[in-house]
């Protein structure tokens, strides 16, 4: 039996109890498929179009769904993270009387050791095409017959554009 989500969460969604009600969504066995879409709807008050009765094809499509939304959870949450952490490394640097070019240049030094945050960047929104690494440079497609946009890509993303 899957133990219930706690009451009264709101910080998100953990990751691994969905990902633990998973086998229990893909069961044969048509009880066991209801309690986990019952605590399915609990944990994230969503269904993503998953019904315990519906033909097997269906239910796989929905719980496509489901980790395609987890997957965009999890950017989401990293992408928040990095920004937390960006701007509690700019508050620490004013305490040190760094300028916040100088702030910036030692964090980046700091971070390009690190694997999962050598995205971070101050202020800059992510690349549009990666979505991992700070957009550094802005784009802007004036192809004939399209409206005017701006792209805001990394240097990597950048490279890989056709002229």
């Amino acid at each position: 039996m899957i133990p219930p989500p706690p009451r009264g969460h709101d910080r998100g969604v953990d990751r691994r109890v969905l990902e633990e009600l998973l086998p229990a969504l893909q069961s044969e066995d048509a009880f066991e498929r209801l309690e986990a879409e019952a605590r399915l709807r609990g944990a994230v008050r969503r269904d993503f179009g998953y019904r315990w009765d519906a033909p097997a094809g269906d239910r796989s499509a929905a719980l496509d769904r489901l980790r395609a939304w987890l997957d965009e959870q999890s950017r989401a949450r990293r992408q928040a993270r990095k920004i937390a952490a960006g701007a509690a490394a700019l508050e620490l640097a004013k305490l040190q009387g760094l300028s916040p070019e100088e702030a910036q240049e030692k964090l980046q030094a700091l971070l390009s050791k690190s694997q999962g945050l050598e995205g971070l960047a101050f202020g800059l929104k992510p690349c549009l095409q990666c979505e991992e690494r700070p957009a550094t440079v802005e784009v802007v497609d004036l192809r004939p017959g399209k409206p005017p946009a701006t792209l805001h890509l990394c240097e990597r993303c950048l490279a890989r554009l056709p002229q």
